[in-house]
């Protein structure tokens, strides 16, 4: 989502928003939706994490997708890939942040593997 949010700024003469880092397409025979994921791989420790700047990378991922496929709909639930050492930490630091509410899951990237991409119905509540 970045390079796309970059490139949609070049063109309209605009600073650049932020935005996740990825969306992927996850279907189901009855439903197909963009799944918005941020990748927080290399993060060592939580104490720098922003919680707003979560909601303002989802907002602009919203706002592209509104603008570049505003018939495909986005998923429900916005994933934050951690490595396994931070996940319970970032766990419990949403549940310290209510302005991240439930719409945003914290996985390691083998959960997210298993919940979205090794299923028959890979959409999920």
């Amino acid at each position: 989502m970045d390079c796309v949010e970059s490139q949609m700024a070049t063109n309209e003469n605009r600073d650049v928003n932020k935005s996740m880092d990825c969306c992927v397409m996850i279907t189901n025979e009855h439903v197909k939706e963009l799944l918005l994921i941020e990748l927080k791989l290399n993060i060592r420790s939580l104490k720098n994490f922003k919680a707003h700047e979560l909601v303002e990378k989802t907002e602009g991922s919203l706002s592209i997708l509104r603008r570049k496929m505003n018939k495909v709909a986005v998923h429900n639930t916005y994933v934050v890939v951690f490595n396994n050492d931070i996940k319970q930490q970032a766990i419990f630091i949403k549940m310290l942040y209510l302005s991240l509410k439930s719409s945003y899951k914290a996985m390691t990237l083998a959960e997210l593997n298993d919940e979205y991409f090794n299923k028959q119905d890979t959409i999920n509540e």
